[in-house]
């Protein structure tokens, strides 16, 4: 999963955006707008809530007889801060972002005693378009955005088409 969150300026009008796949594939892209005077920070960890409610909703789908999963769940953000509080590396100062931060806890530990590793990882702006611009989508909209799935399709079926030329 892939999440980002933005404001601008900062604090001012903000949104964020997730990316779920699974197995390779595109389940979910959804970008919502959260008003004004929000900053950067609260925007990513909305966003890192609203991804990790959409994984909770998906493991009912793959519960074994024993209702646990096996599977894996990494979330990457762009967010260095959120992901160094979320693996202890940082205290959370913040009184704003601290029932974030707890909230998130909450659900990781709910998706953890369904057997499911998580780990949450730093990735780089660059590589976390997809949902940057689920972001900027939402923020111009002041709206909630949906990803077209068929850009999935696509994208697969030109990989595909590469991939037999070969």
């Amino acid at each position: 999963m892939y999440t980002d969150g933005g404001a601008r300026p900062n604090p001012g009008e903000a949104a964020f955006g997730l990316v779920i796949f699974i197995d390779g594939n595109i389940v979910k892209g959804h970008g919502e707008y959260l008003g004004v005077k929000k900053t950067n920070n609260h925007a990513e960890y909305q966003g890192i809530i609203c991804g990790l409610r959409e994984i909770l909703t998906q493991l009912t789908f793959v519960e074994d007889e024993n209702n646990r999963c096996r599977a894996s769940c990494t979330l990457y953000t762009d967010s260095e801060l959120a992901v160094k509080q979320l693996n202890g590396q940082y205290d959370v100062k913040s009184a704003d972002l601290l029932p974030l931060f707890t909230e998130a806890l909450e659900i990781i530990t709910e998706i953890k005693s369904y057997g499911v590793s998580v780990c949450i990882e730093h990735v780089l702006r660059s590589r976390n378009t997809l949902a940057d611009n689920l972001v900027r989508r939402a923020r111009a909209a002041k709206n909630r955005v949906d990803m077209e799935l068929s850009f999935q399709i696509a994208t697969n079926s030109t990989k595909s088409a590469k991939r037999s030329k070969s």
